[in-house]
């Protein structure tokens, strides 16, 4: 038998604000007991998965400032207001990896549902020997980006063992690349 319980939100006040992010405390009410709940608002994002004529996949190297450490990742960004993820998606493709690229959406998840609504939206493409060069020959510098390179699956298993790939939206996503993949 499904369990039911009462949540309300009974006041937000927002504690801070910047271009990337708010966070609001929340003042609720779950079951009659009183509470208080923080939130973190964050615009959607995409990850994209791009597979080469080899069948290996792109992931790019960056410093993240967080972590103060670099790890290996999946092209990604946010979604700007007012853009729609698609467009993001190619944005994100062109920016980080210098190609244009038809990509699909194969899924969505929420990064982290308990802290934020956030939703990470997964789009795939596949690209030929013409696009793959210009990819390995790309070499702007883009945010915190430091190396862009293909890896074939057992090396990427391997590199998720060695703790090389530790980034939650990159995992995830392979995750769902595994499982539709699968499907087809």
């Amino acid at each position: 038998m499904e369990k039911h319980r009462s949540f309300n939100v009974l006041s937000e006040e927002v504690k801070y604000k910047n271009h990337w992010l708010m966070v609001s405390e929340l003042a609720t009410e779950t079951d009659g007991q009183l509470g208080l709940y923080s939130v973190i608002n964050r615009n959607n994002c995409v990850s994209i998965i791009i597979e080469n004529h080899n069948k290996m996949i792109l992931l790019v190297k960056q410093y993240r400032f967080p972590t103060r450490d670099y790890a290996w990742e999946l092209p990604m960004g946010g979604i700007e207001n007012g853009e729609s993820e698609c467009i993001a998606a190619n944005r994100e493709a062109n920016e980080e990896v210098g190609i244009n690229i038809n990509l699909q959406k194969i899924n969505f998840f929420y990064p982290m549902p308990g802290l934020t609504k956030q939703k990470a939206y997964v789009y795939y493409g596949k690209i030929g020997e013409v696009e793959t060069l210009k990819v390995k020959q790309y070499n702007e510098d883009i945010d915190e980006i430091v190396e862009r390179r293909f890896f074939d699956f057992k090396e990427i298993q391997e590199m998720i063992k060695q703790r090389e790939i530790v980034d939650g939206l990159t995992l995830s996503s392979l995750a769902i690349l595994e499982c539709w993949t699968k499907e087809i």
